[in-house]
């Protein structure tokens, strides 16, 4: 089955708590500046970790959760979901030629990307290219972002960008570099469009909140 969709959406939750972020907002120093883009840098280069969190999704009134688990290796992606309303596990497996839903015995679906197979799925509009960068905490290199804010050791605590508001509550330090603990974004107005399942206008609310409970970069060198 392929399924082709327009990503209007949704679904909720409420999550948990390391090392706060205390942002510097104004312009950037010098020394923050840099150690800003020298983190970026480092952080942009990294297509290959194993992530296992828990993702919850609330709209202006609904919502559920799920614990994940997000392996990447360059291109290819695999996300396993453990029980998104009530459901078993589903897996769903991205390449650039496009991305498969397995959900037990029941026929594979197909579509174009893993953001289109999780609504299909579960009604969850999770913005998956952006995440991608959100969640090793610094913005997408496709699109154009601002109001950033950056803690005095250059590490993001939030920023907006295509339509999404993205705040980074804490880090963890890990062996590597310091990896985001606890993500929430929130869709501002118009950036989603919330339909229920017999067509009613759920409007626009649209928040999502993940804690990392493992966050392991499998391609870097560690600090020194």
């Amino acid at each position: 089955m392929t399924v082709r969709i327009a990503l209007v959406c949704m679904a909720t939750f409420w999550l948990s708590a390391c090392a706060t972020v205390t942002p510097i907002t104004g312009q950037l120093s010098g020394e923050v500046l840099t150690r800003w883009q020298q983190r970026t840098q480092r952080l942009e280069v990294v297509d290959q970790w194993d992530i296992k969190g828990r993702m919850g999704v609330r709209t202006a009134d609904d919502g559920g959760s799920a614990t994940f688990v997000w392996e990447r290796t360059g291109q290819t992606h695999r996300i396993e979901m453990f029980g998104p309303f009530g459901s078993g596990r589903i897996t769903i497996e991205q390449t650039p030629s496009g991305a498969t839903l397995t959900d037990g015995d029941a026929p594979p679906v197909l579509a174009d990307s893993a953001e289109e197979l999780l609504y299909y799925k579960v009604g969850w509009h999770v913005p998956f290219q952006s995440l991608e960068s959100w969640l090793k905490g610094i913005p997408s290199p496709i699109v154009p972002y601002h109001s950033l804010e950056v803690d005095t050791e250059g590490r993001a605590s939030g920023f907006t960008q295509d339509g999404w508001e993205v705040s980074i509550v804490d880090y963890d330090k890990g062996d590597l570099l310091d990896l985001p603990h606890r993500v929430f974004i929130h869709a501002l107005p118009g950036t989603v469009h919330l339909v229920g399942e017999s067509g009613e206008d759920l409007g626009d609310r649209l928040d999502v909140r993940v804690v990392l409970k493992r966050w392991q970069i499998t391609n870097e060198t560690p600090r020194t």
